[in-house]
């Protein structure tokens, strides 16, 4: 076996805090089953970001990366600091930017969002996004402080900053993670964002569920909240589609399916995709969405102090896991759309680490 892998594109979901300000009811990091964030530093070390700047250096000269996203995460990342969060970003800038093509992008919860955020943010070119669930009601039946108080005003706010800046030229135009309410009507909560916070672009997602939380009542009323998401998208998108309105649930899946057989398809199967994520202490594990269902690969088994990205990729208990979530039943073989449903998974990971591809 090789010990090099080629990565065309690697994507790193950088846990830059496992602390937070606010205590969702839903939270899947820390009100999940896996504790192990109390095993790690609250904040990222700097000598762990020196680590990291190297170890993401070998990798992208070995593994011939030609681009690396870095999406820095939490807990809320902006508890970070924003001297310690700018020194950090310069660290990357000076070791990085003059070999491979780097992106930044940064998930929040919006609460701690000021002008001066806006201005990190626009001098680094970080492209930050905010979650938030819908109107003040149903925003603040979940997503509340460590006092038990909404915080859609707050949210709000911090995402208004960077709709402003957005306008003004200074930002990305911001994006909206948004957590599906089962009791609620998720068109009415997009018509929101459209209408009312002049947001377009928007992800739903799933709480993160067990399969003993889960019952029919619930599936079927998310699958008709999203029917009724893709609906109103739908009217909108007639008779053409509108790429200034993208909800990200429907655009990869329709592009997905414009795209099939073309030559454009057959070179993003060929391109080689890595998705993982590095915490505070510079462990190595699967994609964060995978932390409760798998707590067994979220260990400190590697580390970008002791490991290189190869030697990672290699773990036979990794591509085990790659290859039985991307292995099709026999029922799948024949179907049309097995390609985008990759065996139901597909449609509800965003991050997938393509290590079938190097099997």
């Amino acid at each position: 076996m090789s010990d090099t892998f080629k990565v065309d594109i690697l994507e790193v979901i950088l846990k830059i805090t496992e602390c937070c300000n606010i205590a969702c009811r839903y939270c899947y990091f820390f009100k999940g089953g896996n504790l192990d964030f109390n095993e790690r530093p609250k904040v990222i070390k700097k000598d762990t970001i020196y680590s990291l700047a190297y170890f993401l250096k070998e990798a992208v000269l070995t593994n011939h990366i030609k681009l690396l996203r870095l999406d820095l995460h939490g807990g809320e990342p902006l508890m970070m600091g924003k001297k310690r969060f700018v020194e950090m970003v310069e660290i990357f800038n000076y070791e990085l930017s003059n070999i491979v093509e780097l992106e930044y992008a940064l998930q929040s919860n919006g609460t701690l969002i000021d002008d001066e955020w806006v201005e990190i943010f626009s001098m680094h070119n970080i492209a930050a996004s905010v979650s938030l669930d819908g109107d003040q009601v149903i925003h603040d039946s979940n997503r509340i402080d460590k006092k038990g108080r909404g915080t859609y005003i707050r949210s709000t706010n911090g995402l208004q900053k960077l709709i402003n800046a957005a306008e003004n030229n200074k930002l990305t135009t911001p994006g909206i993670i948004s957590v599906i309410n089962s009791n609620s009507d998720t068109n009415i909560i997009f018509r929101h964002f459209l209408n009312d916070l002049k947001i377009h672009y928007v992800s739903f997602v799933e709480m993160d569920l067990t399969l003993d939380q889960l019952n029919e009542k619930m599936i079927k009323k998310v699958s008709s909240n999203l029917l009724a998401v893709y609906n109103e998208w739908e009217k909108i998108n007639t008779p053409k589609i509108v790429d200034t309105i993208l909800v990200r649930n429907f655009n990869d899946i329709l592009r997905k399916l414009i795209l099939s057989g073309t030559e454009s398809d057959k070179k993003d199967e060929e391109r080689k995709y890595v998705a993982l994520t590095i915490r505070s202490d510079g462990s190595l594990n699967p994609d964060d969405i995978l932390r409760n269902i798998y707590p067994h690969l979220f260990t400190n088994q590697y580390n970008i102090n002791k490991n290189t990205l190869s030697e990672y990729l290699s773990d036979k208990s990794l591509r085990e896991l790659y290859r039985k979530l991307f292995t099709l039943p026999q029922k799948c073989s024949e179907c049309g759309v097995k390609k985008i449903c990759k065996n139901g998974w597909g449609l509800v990971l965003y991050h997938i680490v393509i290590v079938r591809k190097m099997i």
